[in-house]
């Protein structure tokens, strides 16, 4: 066996580790590792060929991965197959991934909470003092999140510009 083969095995299971360490399963784990470093789009076929796993298995595995953008589904014109590639450039990727849960959850929560806490205020008689507390306390944890969401996005574009610089 030569030294890129040990080498890039070696990088593929550190890459599997770390999105395991990130709520990951072994199979998403594998697959992510094993696209992070393929330079072309491949076909399922051959994902499951290299993982070992089942062609249905990473059919599954493969749509909520689509679904959060880290991985690319690609249908040629002139081939029946599926292939996938994986973003090389992590950065946007990230900043994508922020961001749709940030509209999806925090600004959801953000407008649905206070309208919440008024129908408990409004109904002092029916509502529970300690329910309405948890309620104003996760809202005021939703609106701080959010504000730290907003920063460490911003510093994600600032961190995407400032390795864009350095591709020129």
């Amino acid at each position: 066996m030569g030294m890129v083969f040990l080498a890039r095995n070696e990088f593929i299971e550190l890459m599997s580790q770390n999105f395991k360490q990130n709520g990951f399963d072994d199979c998403a784990s594998k697959i992510v590792a094993m696209l992070y470093i393929e330079p072309t789009d491949i076909s399922l076929e051959t994902v499951s060929e290299k993982t070992g796993y089942s062609l249905s298995a990473i059919s599954t595995v493969m749509k909520p991965l689509v679904a959060m953008g880290f991985i690319k589904r690609i249908k040629k014109s002139h081939s029946r197959k599926v292939y996938f590639f994986m973003e090389k450039d992590i950065i946007p990727c990230m900043i994508d991934y922020m961001k749709k849960n940030y509209e999806r959850s925090l600004l959801m929560s953000k407008d649905a909470l206070p309208k919440i806490i008024e129908k408990y205020k409004s109904n002092r008689q029916e509502a529970s003092d300690a329910e309405l507390k948890i309620i104003e306390q996760y809202y005021n944890q939703v609106v701080a999140f959010e504000e730290i969401t907003k920063h460490f996005i911003d510093a994600l574009e600032n961190l995407q510009q400032m390795f864009s610089k350095d591709k020129v």
